[in-house]
């Protein structure tokens, strides 16, 4: 507390200076010392709060607050030792304790993982908002290696932004500087360690190694031919975070608006539980809307194997026409724009649309689709599929040979519509769509699109 006074003091009294003798830069200093001087009053109420425990955080909470009802009555119903615990608790990282954890992994899916733990345990600044870069004394560092010995030992990380003197000058921050004093100080104790087990190794020396690049799970089997791939395809559970299906993900592009809602009106069979998902699309100019098996490494979209073609399909209700657009994911886990598909008429009644897939190229692992409403309307989707033909083999030679001649013949069935009955804008098939994002030539990769994404609904 003292060093953040001190350093307000010490740029005041330059202030002051600057003024008296009129320096061109006395406006920016009296700038920096009213933006320092708030900064650091807050700062040290907070530290002072930590060091004076519970009942300083109680006094300042009412003060600031004053009565609120069952807020106040929460803090009431907490000692002062219960109240500097919960203030302080804001979470941080145990490094022994992630080693443990990626230590205990004996297998090769992916893993999160969720560490909590209170920053700076057992110091001053405990908790801290701030305590990134807290500096601690030669006693707390002589601390945090004996407390680790009476605990079996382990890895402590100390860093050190600067070793300077003097400190308080711009090159050397007081609130960021240990000094040359300190530090030998710290390495001379430690060097009468050695006999304890103790040793002193740079971060690059504990890991060791080249750098290596990241690694991607293998994905998920392929369905086996005749199987629907998809989860979920009958629409009938909801992520609460999105607001759409589970697995599924809305995209779209181009100068329109947009606006999605669920419908419990379901294609005859649909399986129980079903809803269907309704897209409007107004102000039309360019673009499409849809929704797609979400884009992700595995676990919502769907396995293929190069060679093989596909079928996929949508049963759908639409005031206007749509059209199927596909993408790829590489054996990387980057995506790209694949291909898409004839345009397919409105339909008063449930109707199916169907496209069979080009032989998947080669580097490729997973497929997604959407069914994109191309013009102003509505369009309603729900029953997705995307299935290996049983006769479509496991990506055998004979397989790939007859895959590679379909792709010059992709078929559709449905109400399809001839582009040249309607005057709109051609929706290219050379030059298409992703999420968001605009038109793409095929096998060009795009990022992946952000949750809540640009036409996500709210959660219902």
């Amino acid at each position: 507390m003292r060093i953040k006074t001190d350093m307000v003091h010490a740029l005041l009294l330059d202030t002051i200076s600057a003024l008296e003798s009129g320096r061109a830069d006395t406006m920016l200093r009296v700038l920096e010392v009213k933006a320092a001087a708030g900064e650091t009053a807050t700062e040290v109420t907070d530290l002072a709060m930590r060091v004076c425990g519970g009942a300083a955080f109680r006094k300042h909470l009412l003060d600031d607050i004053g009565y609120q009802g069952e807020v106040s009555q929460l803090i009431d119903r907490r000692s002062d030792e219960e109240l500097l615990a919960l203030m302080s608790n804001l979470g941080g990282h145990d490094m022994a304790s992630m080693i443990d954890a990626f230590e205990a992994i004996d297998h090769d899916r992916p893993v999160c993982f969720i560490a909590y733990t209170i920053k700076g345990v057992g110091l001053p600044f405990q908790g801290h908002k701030d305590n990134h870069a807290g500096l601690m004394t030669l006693a707390q560092m002589e601390n945090q290696v004996t407390q680790a010995q009476s605990h079996g030992g382990g890895w402590v990380i100390l860093t050190y932004h600067h070793i300077c003197s003097p400190t308080g000058t711009a090159s050397c921050p007081a609130d960021l500087s240990t000094t040359p004093t300190i530090f030998n100080a710290f390495t001379t104790w430690l060097a009468g360690q050695a006999s304890k087990g103790v040793t002193v190794k740079t971060v690059q020396q504990v890991i060791g190694g080249t750098f290596k690049p990241g690694v991607f799970a293998n994905p998920p089997a392929p369905a086996a031919p005749g199987v629907n791939a998809l989860v979920d395809p009958g629409l009938t559970s909801t992520d609460p975070t999105t607001g759409f299906p589970t697995c599924y993900q809305p995209g779209g592009w181009g100068s329109n608006t947009v606006a999605w809602a669920s419908s419990t009106t379901v294609p005859p069979g649909s399986p129980a539980g079903s809803t269907a998902q309704n897209v409007t699309v107004t102000n039309y100019s360019s673009g499409d809307a849809k929704l797609l098996p979400t884009m992700d490494q595995g676990h919502c979209t769907p396995t293929v194997v190069p060679g093989n073609t596909y079928t996929v399909s949508v049963q759908y209700e639409s005031t206007a026409v749509s059209q199927f657009a596909l993408y790829y994911r590489t054996t990387s886990g980057t995506w790209a724009y694949w291909t898409s598909s004839p345009w397919f008429a409105a339909s008063s009644t449930w109707a199916t649309a169907t496209f069979t897939t080009p032989a998947v190229p080669a580097g490729v692992n997973g497929v997604s689709f959407g069914l994109a409403l191309i013009a102003n309307g509505t369009l309603t989707t729900d029953d997705y599929s995307f299935v290996l033909p049983a006769s479509g083999g496991s990506g055998s030679a004979a397989v790939r040979a007859a895959a590679v001649r379909a792709a010059t013949a992709q078929t559709a069935t449905g109400p399809l519509v001839s582009i040249t009955k309607i005057k709109k804008h051609v929706h290219s098939h050379l030059k298409l769509l992703i999420p968001g994002r605009g038109k793409l030539r095929s096998g060009q990769s795009f990022p992946m699109p952000e949750w809540p994404g640009p036409h996500a609904k709210s959660p219902t």
